[in-house]
């Protein structure tokens, strides 16, 4: 089955992928005793910027359609998140992922959808005691469909639009919280 690229795919594949990723609903209180605290970080800077080079990481694996690769990668995104929220964030990791391996399972054969946020560095931008936000600076999301393999690759389309402009966070700002003196990612 040959992948045909639209004007909107890009914008489709973006907006299904990080709207379960990092706009997902409320989580399920869950005492902290209950789940490990998980990754975090040590500095708001340090849990988002391994947070989001995890999710690079994650969608450039090739065994992400295997369901334990998923599952793996699920666990490991959704531990950046406060143990509260991470039942909720789990489960859409795994939505997410699931849907970006069917996604890449359709295309051809020698046919790879590449999908990456970069930035050039990560702003406290304000703390507050426990609670702080830190923005992405100069953040923007690419996806590449490529066909061909090793050295006779050609990019069949490349588009880039800003972070803030699809996933709906002003200026690239994510909210981060402070437990135990680790800091994890929050959805507010």
């Amino acid at each position: 089955m040959k992948f045909k690229a639209s004007n909107c795919i890009w914008l489709y594949l973006m907006l299904s992928w990080l709207s379960l990723a990092l706009l997902a609903a409320c989580g399920v209180p869950v005492n902290i005793e209950q789940e490990n605290l998980g990754v975090g970080g040590s500095s708001p800077q340090a849990v988002a910027s391994s947070f989001f080079e995890d999710f690079n990481r994650a969608l450039q694996d090739p065994a992400l359609i295997d369901e334990e690769t998923r599952q793996g990668w699920a666990e490991r995104l959704s531990s950046y998140f406060t143990p509260s929220e991470r039942v909720d964030q789990r489960a859409a990791f795994r939505q997410m992922l699931a849907n970006f391996a069917y996604d890449q399972e359709l295309l051809g054969p020698e046919q790879t959808l590449r999908f990456e946020i970069t930035y050039t560095n990560i702003e406290l931008v304000a703390r507050d005691g426990e609670r702080a936000t830190v923005r992405l600076a100069e953040s923007k999301i690419i996806l590449t469909w490529v066909e061909g393999q090793g050295e006779k690759q050609t990019i069949v389309r490349r588009r880039e639009g800003p972070l803030d402009e699809i996933i709906g966070q002003q200026n690239s700002k994510f909210p981060v919280v402070q437990i135990n003196r680790r800091w994890f990612m929050t959805e507010g």
